[in-house]
């Protein structure tokens, strides 16, 4: 083992914030040190790109010349408090049922809306010409 597998230990605290638009957050636990930094590319490893503020979290932390730093997501709990009991798109299955099931890690990408490439939109324009072209009465560049 490395000298820092050797200074990481395990802490279980609460997420204080995470932010995924600046990429990190913190962690706060009942041990005297402050706040421990969670990093978006530690949540990533662990399956996840946010979590919620309040969630209950187990990670392994090593110090650093800058604080404790989280380096490894180990489990995370929903917030106390949180209703996650009612999902639309499972019906009216039974919640012990639903809760059951196993999990299956998954990433949720978003995509924004394509534009038409250069060359399709040349073909779209040249089919848009050709429609109007069997229109009577269309004006025509070069016609008169």
């Amino acid at each position: 083992m490395s000298n820092q597998e050797l200074d990481q230990h395990k802490v279980l605290g609460r997420v204080k914030w995470f932010d995924p638009a600046k990429g990190f957050g913190f962690i706060v636990t009942d041990e005297n040190g402050g706040d421990i930094l969670l990093h978006a590319n530690v949540l990533r490893n662990f399956g996840q790109s946010s979590v919620s503020d309040n969630a209950i979290i187990s990670v392994m932390v090593q110090k650093t010349a800058r604080g404790a730093q989280a380096v490894e997501v180990l489990e995370i709990q929903a917030p106390e408090g949180e209703d996650f009991s009612h999902i639309e798109d499972m019906g009216d299955g039974d919640g012990e049922a639903i809760a059951a099931l196993p999990l299956e890690p998954a990433r949720i990408k978003w995509f924004e809306a394509i534009s038409i490439p250069p060359p399709l939109r040349r073909l779209r324009r040249r089919e848009h010409r050709s429609s109007l072209a069997d229109r009577p009465g269309t004006f025509q560049s070069g016609s008169c």
